[in-house]
């Protein structure tokens, strides 16, 4: 059964500062939970992997993470939001 994972955090960065730590972010994502990132303009990333797949974006408020993983991934996705939660506060603080 897949699970949801959505993270937001409000940010208080310029657009173009938001659109760079969401490239950094989403680099980290990839390299720690080997997801495909595919960026789609400067604001979003598509994820893709072997059972998740969602979407990170930024506004000029927030930053947003929003994943559906599925059964293996979900037996561990407390801790994958949390680690999630963690990068957010550090990329966007």
């Amino acid at each position: 059964m897949a699970k949801k994972i959505a993270v937001k955090h409000a940010h208080h960065l310029t657009r173009e500062e938001a659109c760079a730590k969401l490239k950094e972010l989403t680099t980290l994502i990839a390299e720690r939970y080997k997801v495909q990132i595919q960026m789609a303009g400067d604001n979003r990333a598509n994820v893709e992997g072997r059972g998740v797949n969602g979407f990170a974006q930024v506004d000029d408020t927030q930053a947003e993470i929003d994943l559906s993983v599925g059964l293996p991934a979900s037996l561990v996705a407390g801790k994958i939001e949390s680690t999630i939660q963690e990068y957010m506060a550090k990329y966007f603080a």
